[in-house]
């Protein structure tokens, strides 16, 4: 079979790339009017109007490497340092370590303007990951996978595009679509995007899964590692219920990401069998360990 894996990437498909864009040339034009002294008295004024959380007020005054690499960070760097409990398990971590993601972004082509540099630390992270999972679930299935949109003549010849003919007026893979439209009626090349997300938000607006992610982070062996700050898990499990829109969303992720992180723990360190990982510890009922209202 034939996959689409790489066409996003490379002709600017998804969403964010335009709103990356639109982000980017905010920074540089508040940078541009802003005198570098004023920008932090700036932007503590609007927090504290807006609210801190307010990730496009964070952007405004990051550097065009730190600003592309907040669109792959699950959790911001503030945020983990903040849920890595105190003790020998954070000893190591430190802002000056090296941001593999800013790194890549750098060093992509000086040349070309901040989305092909986008392009270029994309190929180098978050394809890697998509592959794996294609080539996983196909050989899962016993089925040949090609990817035919990484042939690296075409690669070459894509990155050389200039940025508009990829993307144009919020439409992403524009050079695509106007060889389709050949071919395609417009109705089919202009369909809203269906992407593949695992569906976080809806399972936990479920009470009943809710209650399983709960007691997957609220376990006691979950607990007893000693890795995260409790406090810090039981508020986003708080946020969540309470908050609302990107609020709402920003806590689910976390969820999820804490869900899976302990039981990858579980399945490849604790050796327990993937069946049964997801069920809580005998020596703790799960009615002493859900979150406190």
């Amino acid at each position: 079979i034939l996959t689409g894996e790489g066409a996003d990437e490379l002709f600017l498909g998804y969403a964010q790339y335009d709103v990356m864009q639109r982000q980017a040339r905010l920074a540089a034009l508040f940078s541009g009017i802003c005198p570098s002294p004023l920008r932090r008295s700036v932007l503590r004024a609007a927090q504290s109007v807006l609210g801190e959380d307010r990730m496009l007020l964070q952007r405004l005054a990051m550097e065009p490497d730190a600003l592309a690499a907040s669109f792959i960070e699950w959790i911001p760097r503030e945020l983990a340092a903040e849920l890595c409990a105190p003790g020998p398990a954070s000893a190591g971590n430190s802002s000056s370590a090296v941001d593999a993601a800013r790194a890549m972004f750098r060093s992509g082509p000086q040349d070309r303007d901040f989305l092909s540099r986008v392009t270029y630390m994309d190929f180098k992270a978050f394809l890697i990951t998509l592959l794996m999972k294609q080539d996983k679930m196909s050989m899962a299935a016993s089925i040949e996978s090609r990817v035919p949109f990484l042939d690296h003549d075409l690669v070459e010849y894509g990155y050389r595009l200039p940025t508009p003919q990829k993307l144009s007026r919020g439409i992403g893979k524009k050079i695509l679509k106007d060889i389709a439209a050949e071919y395609f009626p417009r109705e089919f090349l202009h369909r809203k995007k269906q992407g593949f997300p695992v569906p976080v938000i809806p399972w936990l607006t479920q009470s009943a899964t809710r209650a399983r992610f709960e007691e997957v982070i609220l376990d006691r062996r979950t607990v007893s590692r000693g890795i995260f700050d409790q406090h810090l898990v039981e508020r986003a499990l708080r946020r969540f219920r309470d908050g609302e829109g990107e609020e709402n969303r920003s806590a689910a992720y976390f969820i999820w990401n804490l869900v899976n992180f302990e039981l990858w723990q579980r399945v490849f360190l604790d050796q327990v069998p993937a069946a049964i990982s997801t069920r809580p510890s005998l020596s703790a009922p799960v009615s002493a360990l859900r979150i406190r209202a």
